[in-house]
């Protein structure tokens, strides 16, 4: 249903906050899992990959979901505690990007380029939290290009990441990808009744895919 006079109501609010509200709660339940499957494994690698990894994905869903219990419960919020919320929310999706490659990179790419990656996606990472800090709010377009460019960086080593990690894992890092790819065009139509919703649940679904690969493949 499209509204061309697009303006969020209470219920989208609400759904807005729910939809990664159940997100926190489901990586709050996998970090847990994380954690005792790094320590049933005894490998070190996999215990601070995984421990990265489960706390990128709290920090991300955690900082949505309050920014957007405010917004619920604030209609007229204060400008400046809003900006602050919106920055967390905003630097958590560049952390959650970083710290879903590191279990790949440091289990299955410890080779040179998967170590220059590595340090190129962290430096991108903090980059962009700077840039961040200075642009919050401004040029949308360029943040999602950064986004979407740092999602897919690892095509550079297409070739090491098949003679590398399982086959069965990247067909899920794929899938995933490309939830997370797909969920933008529902960000983008603010047009469409809850599109941020609709989006956050395609982020919600690539988050589970990519949880899925990892702890189904690392052992």
């Amino acid at each position: 249903m499209i509204n061309l006079k697009y303006k969020k109501t209470k219920l989208e609010g609400f759904a807005d906050a729910m939809t990664h509200g159940i997100g926190l709660i489901f990586s709050i339940i996998g970090y847990l899992i994380l954690i005792l499957s790094a320590a049933k494994s005894a490998n070190t690698w996999i215990f601070i990959a995984f421990s990265i990894y489960g706390i990128s994905l709290i920090s991300t869903y955690l900082s949505s979901t309050i920014y957007h219990l405010y917004l619920y419960y604030h209609p007229v919020p204060n400008k400046h505690f809003k900006r602050i919320l919106l920055l967390f929310d905003h630097c958590s999706i560049f952390f959650l990007i970083a710290g879903s490659y590191t279990p790949i990179l440091l289990i299955f790419m410890r080779n040179k380029l998967g170590w220059s990656l590595f340090c190129l996606i962290w430096f991108l990472t903090f980059a962009g939290m700077v840039y961040k800090l200075k642009f919050i709010g401004k040029f949308k377009r360029f943040s999602l290009f950064m986004y979407l460019s740092m999602g897919w960086l690892i095509l550079l080593s297409i070739n090491d990441l098949i003679r590398l990690v399982p086959i069965d894992l990247i067909w899920f890092l794929l899938s995933g990808g490309i939830f997370y790819t797909v969920g933008i065009i529902f960000y983008q139509k603010k047009s469409i009744y809850f599109n941020h919703a609709i989006w956050h649940m395609f982020v919600l679904i690539g988050s589970i895919i990519h949880f899925l690969g990892i702890i189904f493949h690392i052992k």
